[in-house]
């Protein structure tokens, strides 16, 4: 069986880096990290540059994988983190209408637009009947001014 060491190895390592790509979102990189260092050290098994055991296989596949972890943690942190931040306008946005009540920056006050109810804020206090525009929208909310 000690002699089927690498080819299982490199099997093992092309199946989770399938597994990766058919699963993504669902520990994909685990699976990717594993892949490359199984196929590694199967790799390193069949060029005969070590013994041929289970555990020396899997050991080289475990020192690899640490060492891909290692090397790429930042750039797949720093990846990770980046968001960016779009700016997209609807048909509410430059919209104008008339307040129906006192609207400030903690007010509960909802505008009813296309069957949605919008909260509506404002940095600087506005009173009822002020005519406004839509500045921006926020989870929402819409963050209106005075025109």
């Amino acid at each position: 069986m000690e002699q089927y060491v690498a080819h299982a190895f490199i099997v093992s390592g092309v199946l989770l880096i399938v597994a990766a790509i058919l699963f993504h979102r669902v520990a994909n990189l685990v699976f990717l990290f594993l892949g490359i260092g199984f196929i590694f050290s199967g790799s390193v098994v069949l060029l005969e540059t070590m013994i041929e055991t289970w555990v020396c296989a899997f050991l080289l596949g475990v020192i690899f994988i640490g060492g891909l972890i290692i090397v790429f943690w930042k750039p797949l942190k720093d990846i990770q983190e980046k968001t960016k931040h779009s700016h997209i306008d609807s048909e509410l946005h430059q919209k104008q209408f008339v307040l129906d009540a006192d609207v400030n920056i903690t007010s509960e006050w909802e505008y009813h637009h296309s069957g949605i109810n919008w909260k509506v804020k404002s940095v600087e206090p506005l009173l009822k009947g002020t005519l406004v525009r839509i500045e921006r929208i926020e989870n929402g909310t819409l963050w209106v001014s005075a025109i």
